[in-house]
């Protein structure tokens, strides 16, 4: 995955989190039951639903799969975030590209113009790696999560939630 920030002037934060998966059916299928496979998988096809959680006032949601707009098939509210959902199918042997963009209102802090936010992670799922690009005004900023400074060079890999900050 990426995850690109930009921090307006106004203090707005447009999302971008790209997605990619492939799904290598061929190779996976390979010494297995046919029939476990045919019944796993409905014609080589892997569909996969994807949530996003954001803050509530998060707006302008898209959606596009391989650079084609999408629907969003639901949104709904859990523990103080809204959640945005959409569905792909990647067809065997062959990779796709799920695209989320959305913007949060100004939301830097203008007492002191840092930006909080939050990346949970999905239960059950192990360690995730994420590489994150943030830029106000188009220059990169500096980030920290959990407090700690972080080098944006570096891919965020967490195994359990984390409050990321941008100064």
């Amino acid at each position: 995955m990426d995850h690109e920030i930009d921090l307006g002037a106004d203090g707005s934060a447009t999302h971008t989190l790209r997605y990619r998966v492939r799904n290598p059916l061929t190779t996976w299928a390979a010494g297995r039951d046919e029939s476990l496979v045919d019944s796993l998988m409905a014609d080589g096809r892997y569909g996969m639903y994807l949530r996003v959680f954001t803050p509530l006032d998060a707006r302008d949601f898209t959606v596009e799969i391989n650079g084609t707009a999408t629907n969003i098939e639901d949104r709904g509210i859990d523990s103080g975030r809204l959640w945005t959902g959409a569905f792909a199918i990647v067809p065997k042997d062959t990779s796709a590209e799920i695209v989320f963009r959305w913007t949060v209102p100004p939301a830097a802090n203008a007492a002191d113009s840092t930006y909080h936010f939050f990346v949970q992670q999905q239960a059950g799922l192990g360690e995730v790696c994420t590489s994150l690009t943030v830029r106000r005004n188009g220059v990169a900023a500096e980030v920290s999560i959990d407090d700690q400074p972080f080098d944006t060079s570096l891919p965020l890999c967490h195994a359990k939630d984390a409050q990321i900050t941008v100064e």
